[in-house]
């Protein structure tokens, strides 16, 4: 789990409900940050406070982050300050339930 502080204003994101031990699955056509976050975290990220999460950079794909317990968890990706225009990305999950 890394500790980052950032104010991102340009990033891909979705949310999903998972159980402890699913894992995401991103698959990105672009070197990118992948940020697997509960709420609270993922609103600290939004307002450019310190904030914990799991992932970082990633040079290849896919990319599979294991989460560690159940709620919604926040995923997000972004190109490190860059424009995430014209990026091809999908986002999945593998559910152990």
């Amino acid at each position: 789990m890394g500790r980052y502080r950032c104010a991102m204003a340009n990033f891909i994101h979705t949310r999903e409900y998972l159980g402890g031990g699913d894992e995401v699955v991103v698959k990105v056509s672009h070197k990118c940050y992948v940020r697997v976050m509960d709420d609270a975290n993922f609103q600290k990220y939004q307002n450019g406070f310190k904030y914990e999460f799991t992932g970082g950079y990633y040079t290849t794909s896919p990319i599979r982050l294991t989460v560690t317990g159940p709620g919604f968890w926040n995923i997000a990706v972004d190109l490190g300050g860059k424009t995430a225009t014209g990026i091809q990305y999908a986002i999945s999950f593998r559910k152990k339930g």
